[in-house]
C-alpha cells in the first residue's frame, strides 16, 4: 500500500502530475521505485529511460506522450512490463520527436498500443498481447519515420484476437523485420512508402485479413517466412491507395491453407522465385484490380505449387509467366515447368522438405542460386535435406557412388564401417526397384539386370549412425 503511493510520488518531476495529466519532466524509472502508474493523458519531455524489470500500469483508456527519445533497457530475465489498470486497456503511448529515438529491449506489452514519430527505432525481444477491440487501422504499433530513417524489428512475438493491425510503417528506408511471430494479428507487417528493407524468417498464422501489405514501396525482399491459415492474402503487394509496389522479391517463402497465396495488383511488379505454396485457394493472382490502375507483371522461377486449388489468376492486362517451376494442376504458363507430385517429407504435418524421391531436386532455375552442396537449385522453398538424429542438414556427406552413370555394377561408397545401414533404389515414379541391408564400408549393386532401363534412378541409404543419404544414378 505504501509502496504503491509512493511510486505516483516519485516521478514528482513526474509524481503528483500524473494523477492530473499535467506535462512533465521526464527521469529514469528504476527498478528500485517500481511499479509506476500513469492514471490520466501525460505529456513528458525529454528522454525516458526505464530499468530492467520495471512495471508500468496505465489506466483505462489513457495517452501517455513523450517528447524525447524512448529507451527501455530489459533483460531476458527482467522485462519492462506495460500492464493496465482495467480490462479495456489503454489507449496509446506516443514517442513524438522527429529528431529522437527509440530503442526498446525485452518488453511485455499488454493491452496497449505504441506509435513512434521519430528518427529512429530499434526493437528487439518485445512481446505483444492484446484481446482489445482495436479498429482496423489500430495498429499494435505505429511507426512514422521522418526522411525515411532507419528500422529493426527482431525477435518479437505479437498476439492478437484478429482486430487491428501488427507493425505499420511509413516512411523507412531499408526497414528490417525479422525473426518474429504473429499469431492471430490482421495486416502484420504492413510497409508503406518504404524503400528496400526486407522482412524475413517470420512466422504468420491464423489471421482473417494479410499477413503482409506492401504499399508504394520498391526493391524490398520478402523472404524465409512462413504463412497458414490467412483468410485473405499471404502476401499483398499493391496499392490501398497509396500506389504501386516495383521491384519485390519474394524468396523462399512457405504458403499454406491461405485463401490467395500471393497477390501482386495495380501495377505491381517482382519477382517470386523458390517459394512453395501448398493448399491455397489460389496460389499467385496478378491484376489490375482497380480499373486504370495499370496490370501487374510477376515472373516466378523454381517455385513448387501442390494441392491448391488454383494456381494463378492473371487478367487481360496483367502478366504472369512460370520458369523452372512445378505443378499438380494443369501446365503452367512459360517453359521448363514441371508436372507431377512434389514428394513432400508430411505436408499434413507442415513438413515441406524434399524427400530422396522428389522430381523438384535439382531442377530449379539455372539462374536460381545453386544448394550449399553446389547442386543446381532445386524447386521450391526447402531443398532436399539429410535427416541426421532428427536434424535436417543439407544432403551431402562423405558417401562415393561409382561409376555414375553406370551401364552395370555401381560401387556405393560409405566413408567409413557402418552397421545396419539400409539402400533402396527407386524409378523416377517412386516404386522401390531394389532394397539391400547390410553392414561395411561398400555396397555393390549390379544393375545390368534388364529391369533398369536406361534413365534416371533414385537412391536412399539409411542407418542409425549413418542418418539419411539421397543421390541419383544414372542408367545408360
Amino acid at each position: 500500500m505504501q509502496k504503491k503511493s509512493k511510486n505516483i510520488i516519485v516521478f514528482l518531476t513526474i509524481s503528483i502530475c500524473l494523477l492530473f495529466g499535467f506535462s512533465v519532466k521526464a527521469s529514469t524509472l528504476t527498478l528500485n521505485d517500481s511499479p509506476y502508474y500513469f492514471l490520466n493523458d501525460t505529456t513528458i519531455t525529454g528522454a525516458l529511460i526505464i530499468e530492467a524489470g520495471v512495471v508500468v500500469n496505465i489506466g483505462e483508456m489513457v495517452k501517455v506522450r513523450l517528447e524525447g527519445d524512448l529507451i527501455i533497457n530489459g533483460t531476458a530475465n527482467d522485462p519492462v512490463t506495460f500492464n493496465p489498470t482495467h480490462s479495456d486497456g489503454w489507449e496509446i503511448f506516443l514517442v513524438h520527436a522527429y529528431t529522437g529515438r527509440v530503442n526498446i529491449k525485452h518488453a511485455i506489452m499488454n493491452e496497449g498500443r505504441f506509435e513512434f514519430r521519430v528518427k529512429a527505432v530499434r526493437i528487439d525481444n518485445v512481446v505483444y498481447n492484446s484481446n482489445q477491440n482495436l479498429a482496423w487501422n489500430g495498429a499494435f504499433t505505429r511507426i512514422k519515420l521522418d526522411n525515411y530513417d532507419s528500422l529493426h524489428i527482431s525477435n518479437c512475438e505479437l498476439n492478437g484476437i484478429n482486430k487491428g493491425e501488427g507493425f505499420l510503417i511509413h516512411n523507412a528506408v531499408n526497414p528490417i523485420v525479422e525473426n518474429c511471430i504473429f499469431d492471430k494479428v490482421p495486416d502484420a507487417v504492413e510497409f508503406i512508402d518504404c524503400i528496400g528493407g526486407i522482412i524475413t524468417n517470420s512466422k504468420f498464422t491464423d489471421n482473417n485479413d494479410d499477413a503482409i501489405d506492401l504499399n508504394n514501396c520498391e526493391n524490398t525482399e520478402i523472404s524465409y517466412n512462413t504463412i497458414s491459415g490467412v483468410s485473405n492474402r499471404g502476401l499483398e503487394i499493391g496499392s490501398e491507395n497509396f500506389g504501386n509496389s516495383v521491384g519485390i522479391h519474394v524468396f523462399k517463402n512457405i504458403i499454406f491453407n491461405c485463401s490467395i497465396g500471393i497477390s501482386f495488383k495495380e501495377n505491381s511488379d517482382g519477382l517470386v522465385e523458390n517459394n512453395t505454396l501448398y493448399n491455397n485457394d489460389l496460389a499467385i493472382s496478378s491484376l489490375e484490380d482497380k480499373v486504370d490502375f495499370g496490370g501487374s507483371t510477376i515472373n516466378v522461377l523454381s517455385t513448387l505449387l501442390n494441392e491448391n486449388v488454383e494456381d494463378f489468376e492473371v487478367d487481360g492486362v496483367s502478366f504472369v509467366n512460370f520458369n523452372y517451376c512445378m505443378t499438380d494442376n494443369a501446365p503452367l504458363l512459360g517453359s521448363n515447368n514441371l508436372t507431377g507430385s512434389a514428394e513432400f517429407v508430411d505436408a499434413l504435418g507442415d513438413d515441406f522438405h524434399l524427400t530422396a524421391i522428389s522430381p523438384c531436386i535439382d531442377k530449379g532455375s539455372p539462374l536460381s542460386l545453386i544448394d550449399t552442396n553446389n547442386t543446381n537449385a532445386d524447386i521450391g522453398a526447402l531443398p532436399y535435406y539429410l535427416l541426421v538424429n532428427g536434424n535436417y542438414v543439407e544432403g551431402v556427406s562423405n558417401l562415393s557412388i561409382y561409376p555414375n552413370p553406370t551401364q552395370g555394377m555401381v560401387t556405393f561408397e560409405l566413408g567409413k564401417f557402418y552397421e545396419d545401414v539400409t539402400l533402396e533404389i527407386f524409378d523416377t515414379g517412386g516404386r522401390l526397384i531394389n532394397k539391400q541391408e547390410g553392414s561395411g564400408l561398400a555396397f555393390h549393386f549390379n544393375m545390368s539386370d534388364s529391369k533398369f532401363k536406361e534413365g534416371i534412378y533414385f537412391v536412399k541409404i539409411t542407418g542409425e549412425e549413418f542418418g539419411i543419404h539421397s543421390s541419383k544414378i544414372v542408367k545408360y
